[in-house]
């Protein structure tokens, strides 16, 4: 395992795995667990080559650096909330937010939409409970745009027996695309993953 952590780091790592995996390293050497840590320098490079750009582009509201905040975040700022009340549409940088925005009264307004953020995110998993989180939420054009685009790639997706239920998906999917692309929610900036499989499943 140590030696796919060596340089040259593959392609194919975890998002922001340079960002969370070294600080979740160093709390858990802090709480004294003796885990390995010296392969991990490649990791830990690349990480503070990440921060280094982040803090120079001072990324906005639903966009992905924000997916990573609570790796690299420090200030709670309402403008990094977006329109789902959460920071990147992810759970552990909406909590951070909150953990952070504890002390600050100005942003008690926005702490009750962060929480019902939250709470709101555990129907993404299932059972449903609280404290059980997805790793990103909402995530609803997402599944629509995969789905779609699985049926694509199987030869499926106008099959007369599945028309009465992809037929309108497809015609809901044209809607949402805009001249910039799809994004994985109606609040979350269009990346080009969603974008390309929207676009190969309404060609």
């Amino acid at each position: 395992m140590a030696a796919h952590w060596q340089a040259p780091l593959p392609d194919d790592l975890p998002i922001a795995a340079e960002l969370v995996l070294p600080q979740m390293l160093d709390a858990a050497q802090r709480s004294g667990l003796p885990l390995p840590t010296t392969h991990f320098e490649p990791l830990r490079q690349l990480g503070r080559r990440r921060r280094r750009l982040l803090a120079c582009m001072r990324p906005a509201a639903a966009t992905a650096p924000l997916h990573s905040w609570e790796a690299w975040g420090r200030r709670p700022a309402r403008a990094l909330l977006d329109g789902s009340g959460g920071v990147g549409h992810c759970p552990a940088a909406t909590a951070w937010w909150l953990h952070l925005a504890q002390t600050r009264p100005h942003l008690r307004d926005r702490q009750a939409g962060a929480r019902a953020y939250l709470a709101a995110a555990t129907s993404g998993s299932w059972p449903a409970q609280p404290g059980i989180l997805p790793s990103a939420w909402p995530v609803q054009r997402f599944e629509m745009v995969f789905v779609l685009h699985t049926l694509l790639v199987a030869g499926i997706l106008h099959d007369p027996r599945l028309a009465d239920v992809a037929a309108p998906l497809v015609g809901r999917l044209a809607g949402m695309v805009t001249p910039q692309g799809v994004g994985f929610s109606e609040h979350f900036a269009p990346d080009g993953d969603d974008t390309a499989a929207a676009v190969a499943v309404l060609a």
